[in-house]
């Protein structure tokens, strides 16, 4: 194919993650390849190796940019709570939601395919998450461990097992083994939660 020559190449490397998304929208989640998401891009060969090495390494910037984006919206929300507890449920309630919006959840697929699982640095990059999700779930508990709020609380211990807790309630949405809303499961497993923690 010939390369495109209405790209100009500082912007090629978000043109490329642009085209692999609509690829991965179109195709409900499933992978796309290189091939196909130069075709959407219009561009060659050339461009997508001047940016990415390999299609591992496009699809683990894609998996940060979403990463970061949830992040920022998860520090928004927080920021907007009026009690800890209110800031661990609306924490809860954005998490859970990903697998209600169709956009978001064809990018679930994407994320937790076999593909990406198998993808050199991939397992770095969740552990990299987790270790976010810890730390924002403690500072919560840090919050509410200082207004007497939760008074069985130990933060950095409690949040890892919090994270595992949402990310279970999560996966279960996404494999539709739930049956009911976000606000319900996120209430059950927020009253869980705040028994754990001493809530009073």
């Amino acid at each position: 194919m010939a390369e495109s020559k209405t790209v100009d190449r500082s912007s090629e490397r978000q043109h490329i993650i642009d085209a692999a998304y609509r690829c991965l929208d179109r195709n409900s989640g499933s992978s796309a390849s290189i091939t196909e998401i130069l075709d959407e891009a219009g561009l060659g060969t050339r461009a997508f190796y001047r940016n990415f090495n390999t299609k591992h390494d496009l699809l683990l910037e894609m998996f940060r940019r979403d990463q970061e984006a949830v992040q920022a919206q998860l520090r928004e929300v927080v920021a907007r709570a009026e009690t800890p507890v209110d800031a661990l449920r609306s924490w809860m309630t954005h998490m859970l939601d990903l697998t209600s919006n169709p956009r978001k959840r064809k990018r679930m697929a994407t994320f937790y395919s076999e593909e990406l699982r198998r993808t050199p640095g991939y397992a770095r990059e969740l552990e990299i998450v987790s270790a976010t999700d810890q730390a924002s779930i403690a500072a919560i508990l840090h919050r509410g461990k200082a207004q007497g709020v939760f008074t069985k609380c130990n933060p950095e211990a409690d949040a890892r097992s919090i994270r595992a807790a949402v990310e279970a309630a999560l996966l279960d949405r996404f494999k539709q083994k739930s049956t009911g809303d976000v606000t319900e499961d996120v209430e059950q497993l927020l009253g869980f939660v705040l028994r754990g923690l001493g809530f009073r």
